[in-house]
């Protein structure tokens, strides 16, 4: 079976032909097949958040390639590229408006059923619910993580608002590691 993501000899230097140029990835291979889980684990500065940022193209690869369903990142638009991935960031935030606007980030469409089950899929339904009931005007910091587009990952399943992404989860938050 092929795999769902191909990282292939790449390397990535920061500030090439300038006195800052940086090494900050230098020949990573690395393949994961649909449904697997992977857990990136290093010091800072170790590269984990640049090896992630290649994979949806924020950055392109100075060597080496990096493949989403056997194609290489750099045929995809950008658009579809991205529409196959579900990037959890490493801080839960929330953007301006309502908690559904909050939801539909990831597919403006999402209907209220396919909400309603992220909300459930993020263990948020109570959450929400709770707020609802008291009119809360405000998410404070505990809450807000759940309810953030990123917590529709939920339970180590990658999914951003109401889309789900297929292929791999690359969920850098250490607490995903835990057994469940």
């Amino acid at each position: 079976m092929e795999p769902v993501l191909e990282i292939k000899n790449l390397s990535h230097v920061y500030g090439v032909d300038t006195p800052f140029e940086h090494v900050a990835l230098d020949n990573v291979s690395l393949s994961v097949g649909r449904g697997e889980f992977v857990g990136l684990i290093g010091h800072t500065g170790s590269g984990k958040s640049t090896l992630i940022s290649l994979i949806p193209r924020f950055y392109d690869v100075s060597a080496g390639a990096v493949k989403v369903d056997g194609c290489d990142v750099k045929d995809f638009p950008l658009q579809t590229l991205r529409g196959k991935i579900g990037l959890v960031p490493q801080k839960a935030l929330l953007f301006l408006g309502t908690i559904r606007d909050n939801l539909r980030w990831g597919k403006e469409n999402a209907t209220d059923e396919e909400l309603y089950e992220a909300l459930r899929a993020a263990q948020a339904l109570e959450v929400v619910d709770h707020l609802v009931t008291l009119r809360a005007e405000r998410i404070e910091r505990g809450p807000a993580g759940r309810v953030a587009p990123h917590a529709l990952a939920g339970n180590r399943h990658a999914r951003i608002g109401g889309r789900r992404p297929h292929g791999a989860d690359m969920n850098r938050e250490t607490y995903s590691l835990k057994g469940e």
